[in-house]
């Protein structure tokens, strides 16, 4: 997390944005690959590093709360939407700039609500 180090140096600050330090970390976890599957792993297994970063990023926007509340009919457009964040993370360059404008993102589409006519 030197990253995060060197953020609160050059700003002079003692405690980083929480969006920010789950940005950064999800975007280590993806980039430095932490886990390791060992040996006879099944599939399940394989993107362990990018499932992990993948739940940093639902809990940050607050999709495991258990407060959380979605409609039912939505459910299937919540899991796909959750599908192509987890093939992004897996398929596509991420850096932790874009992650946090991805939760920031999230946390504005949660305030904005469209009224049916």
């Amino acid at each position: 997390m030197v990253d995060i180090a060197r953020l609160k140096h050059f700003h002079d600050i003692s405690r980083v944005n929480y969006i920010k330090f789950i940005a950064y970390t999800a975007s280590w976890c993806i980039k430095r690959k932490p886990f390791q599957r060992m040996a006879g792993c099944g599939e399940r297994e394989r993107y362990v590093n990018e499932k992990f970063a993948l739940s940093l990023l639902l809990q940050a926007c607050g999709c495991c709360d258990e407060n959380a509340d979605y409609f039912t009919e939505n459910q299937k457009e919540l899991v796909e939407a959750i599908g192509q964040i987890f093939y992004h993370l897996k398929y596509r360059n991420t850096n932790p700039q874009t992650l946090e404008l991805f939760l920031i993102g999230l946390e504005m589409g949660k305030k904005i609500h469209i009224a049916e006519p």
